[in-house]
């Protein structure tokens, strides 16, 4: 399953569980974005941060058969054998926004994304909106 990458950014900045070092060096949602692409730039892997892509490839193969959207949960659900209510929402965070564009206030904020997602984008279809 993949996950729009604006998104996803924005879920791994506000995620309670998920506090790292990354968020300590981090005092706003731009520094972290920031951050994540230095770290990666820099050769620093991570499965949070890594691209979706990097995540499913071994050995520079892509290797899932099917790929699912998170924001498309119908066709996820209608390829599984569960009913909808199989999925639990605990993980759901309780200090973000709902729509991950308001935490994009620049455009070169959201040029950082595309540039250290851009991987993901293509391969998956993802745009801003």
């Amino acid at each position: 399953m993949v996950r729009n990458p604006y998104d996803r950014v924005v879920s791994l900045w506000t995620s309670e569980t998920n506090k790292d070092n990354l968020h300590g060096m981090s005092n706003s949602f731009e520094s972290f974005v920031d951050n994540i692409e230095l770290l990666l730039a820099n050769g620093y892997a991570d499965g949070h941060y890594n691209t979706l892509v990097q995540n499913l490839s071994i050995k520079g193969k892509f290797m899932p058969d099917k790929v699912f959207k998170l924001e498309e949960k119908d066709e996820l659900l209608e390829y599984l054998p569960k009913s909808p209510d199989a999925f639990p929402k605990a993980n759901a965070s309780k200090s973000r926004q709902p729509d991950y564009q308001s935490y994009y206030t620049s455009v070169a904020l959201i040029d950082t994304v595309s540039r250290i997602y851009k991987e993901d984008l293509e391969k998956f279809g993802y745009t801003f909106e």
